[in-house]
């Protein structure tokens, strides 16, 4: 625009003659151009066009109406000043600008003030300094607009149009709106007030007063008190119809009422801007201030959300002032939400952080004036908001730490129990706040390892969502973090708080501390309880309830802060998530840690995280003493499993360790807990048996932090720790744990500064090194375990001169150590330097001995080594010097050489040729030790990159190796049809009997067998007479080494072309035996990692087969005239083939197993293959018995890995591979002791774990398939004339006498005979199956002893008498299975069969009869009369499912033994000779074993009968009579006190099992009744008797109770016997009754359940002991009753047991008697002083328990000692201050189990009594109390009528609190929320509380209990809506019963609908 338009513009507006609107039309143009204008531009324009604008607005008079034209004009003109940019060409005109629209304000209409007053405002704030002129004027203008408020709220009533709603959200600085154009259509016209009386300037106004008071100091004093009443005048102003509803009030008034509110927001931030500047002129209307602040929230409308966050932010200002304690008595009032926030949505979504900042300043400063009634209300408000789960973690930090801030307040109330019970309910709020964490953590650690993505409704909550400000989920866990530290720092000052107001965590919970009652204790309801109302008369109900209340948020506190802490375990688990997904896997579902050690994951663990959970555990440390053990000892079950799932957790311990106060208590539980669950501590559970060594390890570093509080503390757990180790339990899959353990302990107490805790190691000593030294040798040399074991030796914690008798036992690990890595070294040195230096050379010499050669080695190495030079090598220099002369013996050794030196043996001979540039010929080149390095490459299973790489070039080079070998070798081609040919070619030959006989002797597992097979092999003529061999190498063909490497490539000749002829004799030399059998090893191992390896193993097994059979045909077709064939077959790969799977199948290696059996399997389905699937010639082929000889060899092995080998190779080869019927009646006998051998060899002090469980197992699973059930098919027994049988026998018996061999014993004894090899008639007859032709008895039963020594490897002469006077039949050679052998036997002779077993059993006959007829002369009743019994006659056994409840009498029992020979005659008579033989044999090798020493061979061998009794269907008794003599004679062939412990309880435990027989087996004679003595004395004497020397008896203390237990066994198997009823041993029978009482006191609990069960048999003989036998044995228990000083716990333990085999002997007396003892016991100064420390191990505190312990075996009507036992339990817990982990619970438990229906009603009736109550609670939730559950559902009546009575109450109350209000006709009389309270309303309040904590436990069990019984839920929720109704007394328990009442409610719902 041209400058001359300026003046153009400005010559129009001056002109008069033109119309307004027209003006207002050039107005508009010209506030339009104003944006194009340049900046030189407005110096101009403000030149030209200001003074028109200037003279047009205070010439033209001003227009109240909206649509005037003038009124447009003057907005225009206005609007143009507005948009002028405010720079420096304004400043020439800023005063007159300013002076002109003051001037107008007091004219204008009160929207053109408006925009003058914003105007003025930014003019002021550019050009302060200019407008000082102004600042009073205007400040004059800002009072009289203030003194025209009440015109302003007049003229509220006088607008007759709308006028416009002003926004509620306006700005105190937002821009004026446009003006409309002048084509605008006119809008509806409205009425404009005046600006001197409109509240909208008025909302104006404050905002500039401030600047120019900001600007001009000296006018605001005077200003402020001119305007002061003028500004609280305009805040009284009132709304019109605010008291009506929105829908009742016009538009115009609303938007009226609105403009007032925000006018009087802008003056209440006007207010507050004083109260920060003048505070002395604003104390004076403080309390007005406080009031209109409040008036002003409370009429803030709902949807105006800008004005009251307005009000909310002046507010704050003004109590941040002095002004703050005029708001003190309006705190209550501010606490109120709706207040704060209002009802609208809006404002709730928004101004909650507003509103919650306002009052954490408001409740910060005046928190110290507060009155205890506002205290609980602030503490009820942010108690709210921290449930609130839609407020955010920031808000709930900002409530934790105001709770927290108010303890120093409450700490002041006057009344304690006031201020205890407001910080109880802040307690609960954080530990409510602390679950909800820890849920959060849960949820978020769920979601990172199922991979999902997190889930906001887990991690915010559903009610959370709403927000709209929601974190990230990096910001939510930062939150949480930031609130869980302020919760644990408030936590910190609560509890400080709550010791400040005498609570039980300062005061702890003794009586004395509540000595002053309060006023509403009262006594049980019933008033003859004496012990109940002294109880409660000691300490008050309220107390107890408080002191409950208190001790449950600890417990909650300890376990929610726990769970909370793992918020700081998230980054943890990511980086586990991402490892285990690093390694192939997708998600960690199980929550397992399947990748990172513990070890690792303590190192993850952050130092935040760390720290937090340190300061936490520090809340809990200056907790009474008592309190902490209540505590600890109650939730450390659940703080142990919180560490194993929480490993940071263990954090925690280490401060509790580490504290003086808290380290001995701490440990003393932690190592009860522990030591409690030793037998955890070998599971595979890495988690949870890292967690216990660890704890165990600070535990016992806490010594060195207080040694002298902390070592008695550990003293008695030293050798429980030592005997875990000593005793490993069966089944531990880490037994090295107990062992790390062992070395933890040793470490710790080392050093010589813990005397006591040395002589705890000394008792155990000798034991301890015994098993060590015998541990060392079932280890691997130089393996982690050895070591582990050798530091343990080295580092046991005695003295020098304890250990002097046990020094030699030091020497092998002294060795070990000296061999091992450089710490165990330096012991080892420092060991034998410090026995050099303190023992004489005459006392060490002989020690050493044994020994030196090894030690001199050792330290010649350590001066040799340069690793040792600086270290070891001084050492062993000094120590050599120290050994004087001694150390010159090694000269006379030579020291081995290096193992490099060393060549191979000529036996592993492989080699091959190779040219050589420059040299002539081939070179040969030895591969043996490549190959054995190649096989340790693979053996090795560490996987590393480099390893890798090495293990895929050694497979390739053993498969090229193997190649080579194979090939070139034995390179004669051959087809599976000739395959085929040759095995139909065996098949056809095994038809002839001879041919049998040939296989048969070279199939023995015998050195002799083996040789013969050998020579026969070497005679053979060759199958290559028919394909003549190629030669390997032929001269002048092209280098070998094409040849090597032609032969690994795939195109090369096929596997199956291998030879079947033995190779050339120049290949020949290059190949040996052994070198083959290395190569294929190595092949096998690289199978297990090469498919290409294990085709070529598969092949070569296949081929092996092939030429196995071709093997056996030669052999079977074998002349004598052929041995002079010149062509030896030097290396048969058949040879090799079975060498090589025995070797697999017995590895020590794990996996290696597993091959084993694929190889064994190809090598049996290539055999079944070739010979048409005759399983029955597979199994006796040569090489399938090699295997199994060699694998039976292999039990034999002293290593327990090869030992373990054998059996899983035997159980593979029996369950998997089908060998026949036959091959296992063959190879039983072998198999059998091979079996037992392992599980007599179970060494109980080797670490690993021992293979007895597998031999049992495959032990009993041949037996069963080598007796199948249908070999036993009865016959026609009506056709078997068991007299003839007899007669026959016995005329067999008087030749048979001298000569017949028990096969057992001939194998036991290592019989053979002397055979030729050239004869085979002399082959072993077991090899024929069946028996179809007759022939000399006596020579089968040679040949048979001959078979069964062969099995031992023996050969020993015997005699034999001729053959020729008997004849047995002898059977065509055939091969059947087990159906057709068993029905083949069925058509032999049983007449001749059974004369041999008639004959060995006849004497046994005789004998029986002659002690039945001796027997039958003794009267019973003799028998009675003098024990005094009168009921045997009519009853001898009360119950027919008792052991021999179906005993004979002493008369027939000679008869019973002849029938049961008899029936095993008839048994023998339906097997076939051969079958009867192995039975017998079998028999004979199992009724050996009974009398093992090993528990393990006796448990197996009564199994094995137990399969036999099954399918033969003939009793134990008829199995053993053949074997009578052989089981029975070495047993009482000499006395028990000259064997063995072991010796001697396997002959008693025999002689157990035989007395236990029905039939009998065993005749009452004198040899019994002298091995009857010799048990009884045994059973009776002193340990110290048992042994030879006194120190024995604590390393024989196993053995020795497990003699007295199984002699115990034998006794009461006696006792039973009605033989044994007999007169002449009725003094017997007195002492073994005796013998039973005495033993019920003794210490183990296995002879004391012995005894228990011998009296329980003698009792159901003798219905009545005679008296004087009764009086000695209740003896000791009559003595020890009748002073209390007398019990002891074994005692008690006696009487209990005693009162459940004679309940009917003992009274309720008896009860009443152990009661008076239990108030002698409790003595409160003893139980009080006990308190404070660990009272489980209190000598008083075991015996209270164990008289305890005898309660619930009293007789029925007992139950009359309820009251009264409770009542002592009670006091007795008060005075311990014990509760839920108080050890008079669960005996207590059992009594009420014993009457449920009783003690429900008793409890119901004392349920007001804390203590009752909370004892009924925990019974009830307890798992062993089910009868208890039971009685309390029928009793639901009775809870029903308790919960209706608290309603009943609350309704009354509500009543008489409506009546008084009516009364007194003030609304504020009554309030309608809360009801006044009563007595009797709070105590049923409690009372209901109770019952509902008592239904919520017993639905945890039965969750059905509300589905049966409506009438209880509908009691429930009665009680949950009175519970509302019940107005709270903070001073009282009440105020916490209320919410616990309503939870309790809800969450019994809960189990009740998730059920």
């Amino acid at each position: 625009m041209a400058i001359t338009n300026f003046e153009v513009y400005a010559t129009r507006l001056r002109d008069d003659k033109l119309s307004v609107k027209l003006k207002l039309t050039i107005a508009h143009e010209l506030c339009e151009s104003l944006e194009f204008f340049q900046l030189q531009d407005y110096s101009r324009f403000v030149s030209i066009l200001w003074p028109v604008i200037r003279d047009l607005l205070l010439k033209t008079p001003a227009v109240f109406m909206s649509t005037a034209p003038e009124q447009k004009l003057r907005s225009t003109l206005l609007e143009i000043i507005q948009r002028i940019p405010h720079s420096e060409v304004f400043r020439p005109i800023v005063l007159e600008v300013v002076t002109t629209l003051v001037s107008l304000v007091k004219v204008e209409n009160e929207d053109n003030a408006v925009v003058c007053l914003k105007v003025i405002y930014e003019l002021h704030r550019m050009y302060r300094q200019l407008l000082e002129s102004v600042a009073q004027p205007f400040l004059e203008l800002a009072s009289e607009i203030y003194r025209n408020a009440d015109q302003m709220l007049k003229a509220m009533d006088s607008m007759d149009t709308p006028a416009s709603l002003s926004t509620p959200n306006v700005n105190l600085m937002s821009p004026s709106a446009m003006s409309p154009g002048p084509d605008a259509g006119d809008a509806t016209s409205k009425n404009l007030n005046k600006a001197m009386s409109s509240f909208k300037v008025l909302t104006e106004v404050p905002i500039i007063v401030v600047s120019i008071i900001q600007a001009n100091r000296r006018h605001a004093e005077q200003f402020v008190t001119n305007i002061l009443p003028l500004i609280l005048h305009m805040l009284e102003l009132s709304q019109k119809g605010a008291g009506l509803q929105p829908e009742f009030t016009s538009h115009s008034l609303r938007a009226a009422n609105s403009d007032l509110i925000t006018a009087q927001s802008k003056t209440l931030s006007f207010l507050a801007f004083f109260a920060r500047g003048f505070t002395a002129l604003l104390l004076p209307s403080q309390d007005r201030i406080a009031q209109l602040t409040l008036n002003l929230l409370c009429a803030c409308p709902a949807e105006s959300t800008a004005t009251r966050k307005e009000m909310l932010i002046a507010t704050r200002h003004v109590v941040s002032t002095e002004i703050r304690k005029a708001f003190v008595p309006l705190a209550d009032r501010f606490l109120d939400m709706q207040v704060l926030v209002g009802s609208g949505l809006a404002s709730q979504c928004i101004l909650k952080p507003f509103a919650f900042s306002l009052l954490a300043d408001l409740m910060h400063h005046i928190r110290a004036e507060l009155s205890p009634q506002q205290l609980t209300l602030m503490v009820d408000f942010y108690a709210g908001c921290m449930h609130d789960q839609s407020l955010s973690s920031g808000v709930h930090t900002m409530c934790a730490k105001l709770l927290h801030n108010i303890t120093e307040c409450i700490m002041q109330i006057p009344d304690k129990r006031h201020g205890r019970v407001l910080l109880l309910s802040i307690l609960r709020t954080f530990v409510s706040s602390f679950s909800a964490i820890g849920s959060s953590a849960k949820a978020a650690i769920a979601d990172i390892r199922t991979d999902h993505a997190y889930a906001e409704d887990k991690i915010y909550g559903p009610g959370e969502l709403i927000r709209t400000n929601a974190f990230e989920q990096g910001d939510k866990i930062k939150e949480l973090r930031f609130l869980l530290r302020s919760l644990v720092t408030g936590c910190k000052n609560v509890i400080y708080a709550l010791r400040k107001c005498d609570s039980t965590l300062a005061l702890g919970m003794h009586p004395q501390t509540h000595s002053v009652r309060d006023d509403d204790s009262t006594a049980p309801p019933q008033p003859d309880s004496d012990a109940a109302g002294s109880t409660t008369s000691i300490i008050s109900n309220q107390e107890a309830e408080l002191a409950g209340f208190e001790l449950d948020l600890l417990a909650a506190l300890l376990r929610e802060g726990l769970q909370a802490c793992r918020i700081h375990d998230i980054e943890r688990v990511k980086v586990e998530v991402a490892t285990f997904a690093a390694n192939g896997n997708k998600s960690c579902t199980d929550g397992s840690n399947p990748v990172l050690s513990r070890e690792a994951q303590l190192k993850l663990v952050d130092r935040e995280g760390k720290e937090q959970i340190e300061h936490f555990a520090n809340l809990f440390v200056n907790l009474d003493p008592a309190v902490f053990h209540e505590l600890f000892t109650s939730q450390f079950d659940y703080i142990f499993h919180t560490m194993v799932e929480h490993c940071a957790a263990i954090s925690s311990v280490q401060v509790f360790v580490a504290y003086d106060g808290t380290s001995p208590a701490f440990i003393s539980i932690m190592l009860r807990y522990l030591c409690d669950r030793l037998d955890t501590l070998g599971s595979d559970d890495e988690p949870l048996t890292s967690t216990m060594l660890h704890m165990f390890k600070i535990a016992f570093l806490a010594l060195a932090f207080f040694p002298e509080s902390n070592e008695p503390v550990l003293q008695p757990y030293v050798q429980p720790i030592i005997n875990s180790a000593l005793n490993i339990p069966k089944g531990a899959k880490r037994p090295e744990n107990y062992f790390l353990l062992l070395r933890a302990l040793f470490r710790s107490i080392g050093g010589g500064r813990y005397e006591t805790l040395y002589k705890e190691v000394c008792p155990v000593l000798q034991s301890l090194l015994e098993m060590l030294n015998g541990a060392l040798g079932f280890t691997k040399c130089a393996s982690p375990m050895q070591e582990l074991f050798v530091e343990i030796c080295l580092t046991v914690p005695v003295r020098l001169s304890v250990l002097l008798p046990f020094l030699s036992l030091l020497m092998k690990p002294l060795v070990f150590a000296l061999e091992s890595g450089p710490e165990l070294v330096s012991q080892g040195l420092r060991t034998l330097e410090l026995c050099i230096d303190n023992l004489t050379r005459e006392f060490l010499d002989p020690i050493l001995t044994p020994v030196m050669d090894d030690i001199m080695t050792s330290l010649w190495l350590h001066l040799q080594l340069p690793s040792s030079a600086s270290t070891h090598a001084p050492v062993a220099a000094r120590i050599l010097g120290k050994l004087g002369g001694r150390n010159r013996h090694m000269l006379l050794t030579r020291f081995p050489t290096d193992a490099s030196e060393q060549s191979s043996t000529s036996d592993e001979r492989l080699s091959i040729p190779l040219a050589f540039e420059g040299l002539s010929g081939l070179v040969s080149m030895p591969l043996a030790d490549a190959v054995l390095f190649s096989t340790k490459v693979l053996e090795n299973r560490v996987s590393t990159k480099q390893l890798r790489v090495v293990r895929k070039d050694t497979i390739e080079f053993v498969i090229a190796c193997a190649r080579y070998v194979l090939l070139h070798h034995f390179a004669v081609p051959t087809k599976s049809e000739q395959s085929s040919d040759h095995g139909r070619q065996l098949i056809l030959l095994m038809a002839e009997p001879r041919s049998q006989m040939r296989l048969a002797n070279i199939s023995q597992p015998t050195t002799q067998g083996s040789q013969l097979f050998e020579q026969r092999i070497a005679a053979c003529p060759s199958v290559g007479d028919k394909c003549k061999a190629s030669v390997c190498i032929e001269e002048g063909s092209k280098p070998v080494i094409d040849v090597v490497s032609q032969s690994t490539e795939p195109d090369t000749a096929s596997l199956n072309d291998l030879s079947l002829e033995a190779p050339s004799s120049a290949a020949g030399a290059l190949v040996s035996q052994d070198g083959l059998a290395s190569i294929i090893w190595a092949l096998s191992l690289a199978s297990r990692s090469s498919d290409e390896a294990r085709e070529l193993l598969g092949a070569v097994i296949t081929q092996s087969a092939t030429q196995h059979i071709l093997q056996c045909i030669e052999t079977v077709q074998f002349d004598q005239k052929a041995g002079d064939h010149s062509d030896a077959c030097t290396v048969e790969l058949a040879n090799v083939i079975p060498k090589v799977i025995s070797r697999m199948l017995v590895a020590s290696l794990d996996d290696l197993s597993s091959t084993g059996c694929q190889m064994m399997r190809r090598f049996y389905n290539a055999l079944c293959e070739q010979l048409d699937n005759d399983v029955a010639l597979v199994g006796h082929l040569p090489a399938m018995r090699r295997i199994v000889s060699d694998l039976c060899a292999a039990c034999y092995d002293p290593d327990t890995r090869i030992k373990r080998g054998g059996c899983l190779g035997i159980a593979f080869a029996v369950q998997e591979l089908d060998l026949g019927h036959i091959w296992l009646t063959d190879n039983l006998l072998e198999l059998s002791k091979a079996l037992l051998f392992t599980l007599k060899d179970t060494n109980p002090t080797a670490v690993q774990s021992t293979p007895s469980i597998d031999s049992r197992a495959t032990l009993l699973e041949i037996v069963r398939m080598t007796f199948p059930a249908l070999m036993f098919a009865m016959p026609d027994d009506d056709d078997l004339d068991i007299d003839q049988v007899s007669v026959e026998a016995d005329a067999d018996r008087s030749q048979d006498k001298d000569g017949d061999v028990d096969m057992a014993d001939a194998s036991d004894s290592g019989m053979n005979h002397d055979t030729d090899p050239k004869t085979p008639d002399l082959s072993p007859a077991s090899a024929i199956p069946a028996i179809t032709k007759p022939t000399e008895s006596a020579s089968v039963d040679v040949d048979d002893n001959n078979y069964v020594s062969h099995l031992q490897g023996n050969a020993v002469d015997i005699k034999t008498e001729p053959v020729s006077e008997s004849k047995e039949p002898i059977s065509q050679p055939s091969y059947k299975t087990g159906d057709d052998a068993a029905s083949s036997a069925q058509t032999s002779t049983p007449m001749e069969i059974e004369a041999e077993g008639a004959s060995a059993s006849q004497s046994l006959e005789d004998d029986a009869s002659k002690d039945v007829n001796t027997s039958s002369m003794i009267s019973l009743d003799s028998v009675t009369s003098d024990v005094g019994t009168t009921e045997l006659d009519t009853q001898q056994f009360a119950d027919d499912d008792k052991p021999n409840g179906n005993a004979l009498s002493p008369s027939a029992t000679a008869e019973a033994i002849k029938k049961t020979q008899v029936a095993f005659q008839r048994l023998s008579a339906r097997l076939s000779p051969e079958n009867g033989r192995l039975l017998r044999s079998f028999l004979s090798l199992i009724a050996k074993e009974l009398a093992n020493p090993s528990t393990e061979v006796r448990e197996a061998a009564k199994a094995c009968l137990d399969i036999l009794v099954g399918v033969t269907r003939c009793s134990t008794t008829a199995l053993l009579l053949p074997s009578r003599d052989r089981l029975l004679v070495p047993i009482f062939g000499k006395p028990l006190r000259a064997l063995p412990h072991n010796m001697q309880i396997g002959n008693i435990d025999a002689i157990t099992y035989c007395l236990g027989l029905d039939p009998p087996f065993l005749e009452i004679n004198e040899e019994l009744l002298r091995l009857l003595s010799e048990a009884l004395a045994l059973a009776d004497a002193e340990d110290q008797a048992l042994v030879n020397h006194p120190t024995q008896v604590h390393s024989n203390t196993a053995s020795l109770t497990h003699l007295r237990h199984v002699c115990i066994r034998m006794l009461t198997a006696a006792m039973v016997r009605p033989e044994f009823s007999d007169a002449k041993n009725t003094p017997t029978r007195a002492r073994i009754i005796s013998v039973f009482f005495k033993s019920l006191y003794h210490k183990s609990v296995e002879v004391v359940d012995a005894a228990n069960d011998g009296l329980k048999q003698v009792l159901l003989q003798q219905q009545k002991l005679p008296r004087d036998l009764l009086h000695t044995g209740l003896r000791p228990i009559l003595i020890n009753l009748s002073d209390y000083k007398r019990l002891t716990v074994a005692s008690l333990d006696g009487l209990a047991r005693l009162l459940q085999l004679l309940t009917n002997y003992f009274k309720v007396e008896v009860g009443r008697k152990l009661l008076d003892h239990m108030q002698q016991w409790a003595n409160p100064q003893l139980l009080q002083a006990a308190a404070e420390r660990s009272i489980e191990d209190m000598h008083e505190i075991k015996i209270l328990v164990a008289i305890l312990e005898v309660f619930h075996l009293l007789p029925p009507s007992a139950s009359v000692l309820l009251d009264d036992l409770v009542s002592s339990v009670v006091n007795l817990e008060v005075h311990l201050c014990r509760r839920e982990s108080s050890p008079f619970r669960k005996p207590l438990f059992k009594f009420l189990n014993r009457y449920p229906t009783e003690s429900v009603v008793y409890f119901a009736e004392r349920i007001e009594s804390a203590h009752y109550a909370r004892i009924f609670c925990h019974a009830i939730g307890s798992p062993e109390c089910g009868p208890l559950r039971g009685a309390l559902v029928t009793q639901t009546p009775l809870l029903v009528s308790l919960l209706s009575d608290f309603c009943t109450s609350v309704n009354d109350a509500s009543a008489m609190s409506v009546d008084q209000a009516d009364t007194v006709d003030t609304p504020s009389a009554a309030p309608q929320s809360e009801l006044a309270g009563n007595e009797t309303l709070y105590k049923r309040l409690y009372v209901a509380m109770s019952v509902a904590a008592v239904v919520h436990g017993c639905l945890a069990h039965t969750p059905r209990w509300l589905d049966e019984h409506s009438s209880l839920l509908n009691a429930l929720l009665d009680a949950w809506a009175a519970a509302i109704r019940v107005g709270s007394q903070p001073n009282r328990s009440s105020y916490l019963a209320r919410p616990l009442l309503i939870e309790h409610v809800i969450r019994s719902l809960l189990l009740a609908t998730q059920a």
